[in-house]
């Protein structure tokens, strides 16, 4: 077993023919079939209520759920029991995973065929202007002032959709674990109002001051990367792409072992400018000038892990808030 405890992951599987029937998989990411798409052997990594993470070959990594989790480009749906989670399907960390390039099997237990699953990619963004990410933002503003949880970096929000930039932000708004992040999250906003504008040219990298951003909180996902990979996916949608290439240059490099495989796999789609599906509703609802269904695709935000929704929602913030300024 490699220094990390998780075991390694071989090819050349053994499928065994009496496998139960398939359940059937309704939509796979694409960063999950690359991941599940070479036949070999995996390991289940972490599991939750509604999930659980595999680590197939190569290091890579996909999230098999409900379909109630949503898309994103980690995750393969499927309809599971609605009670008893994944208790019912007898998964556990470090349960060995069988898959073929269709389909993929439990070690003595459920088999999933995603041969017929749609894939799911973000959403394109349609053209938008600044006067429009105005309008959604003094919407994102005061549909947050209200019902944010008092931890994470979700408490930014409304100060971040405003126009003061660095200046409207304070301690008393950071949950007291991360109020070390202060800095880090002052010295990306002032990075991003002055380098985000930039359709092309070179971009130098955020200062040393954002590196404490790298891992930063509690849990599989950190508030710190949640808040990159948000900033990430917002400046891609809106074709930022100087900014974007060097924020993921800088991240990923840091993110190798800055943080943990879960939070690396995020990482790297959001370097590509994939998020979960919820997330990119609630872009698409602030940049597009009508703003109907925002209340709703928060809504779906909220349901995002314990608070990784909105800590990548308030980078999604920073990063509109920066296109939305007048020109200096």
């Amino acid at each position: 077993m490699p220094p990390d405890g998780i075991p390694s992951v071989t090819a050349n599987p053994v499928w065994d023919a009496n496998a139960p029937s398939p359940i059937p998989v309704a939509v796979i990411g694409l960063a999950a079939r690359k991941a599940l798409g070479t036949p070999g052997k995996g390991v289940v990594l972490a599991v939750f209520e509604r999930s659980f993470y595999i680590k197939g070959l190569g290091e890579q990594l996909a999230c098999l759920g409900s379909v109630e989790i949503g898309p994103g480009p980690l995750n393969v749906l499927c309809p599971l029991p609605a009670n008893g989670g994944m208790a019912v399907l007898g998964v556990t960390p470090g349960t060995p995973v069988i898959f073929t390039a269709n389909a993929l099997r439990l070690d003595g237990g459920a088999v999933f065929s995603f041969a017929e699953a749609e894939d799911w990619r973000p959403p394109v963004l349609p053209a938008w202007r600044a006067a429009d990410l105005r309008l959604g933002l003094d919407a994102l503003a005061a549909a947050t002032r209200a019902g944010l949880p008092d931890y994470g970096l979700g408490p930014l929000i409304p100060a971040l959709a405003a126009s003061g930039g660095v200046a409207a932000l304070s301690a008393e708004m950071f949950d007291p674990l991360l109020r070390p992040a202060m800095g880090g999250v002052a010295a990306l906003v002032e990075w991003l109002y002055r380098w985000a504008p930039l359709v092309d040219g070179v971009v130098p990298p955020p200062p040393r001051e954002t590196e404490i951003l790298i891992g930063l909180g509690p849990g599989l996902t950190p508030s710190g990367d949640d808040f990159l990979a948000g900033a990430l996916i917002a400046l891609r949608a809106l074709t930022r792409h100087p900014a974007a290439e060097r924020l993921a240059d800088w991240t990923l490099s840091l993110s190798t072992t800055g943080t943990g495989i879960i939070s690396q796999a995020h990482l790297a789609c959001a370097a590509q400018g994939a998020g979960a599906g919820a997330l990119h509703n609630a872009l698409a609802a602030v940049a597009e000038p009508d703003l109907v269904g925002l209340e709703e695709c928060l809504g779906a935000v909220a349901a995002l892990g314990h608070c990784s929704g909105w800590d990548a929602m308030a980078g999604v913030t920073a990063a509109c808030a920066t296109l939305a300024a007048p020109p200096a």
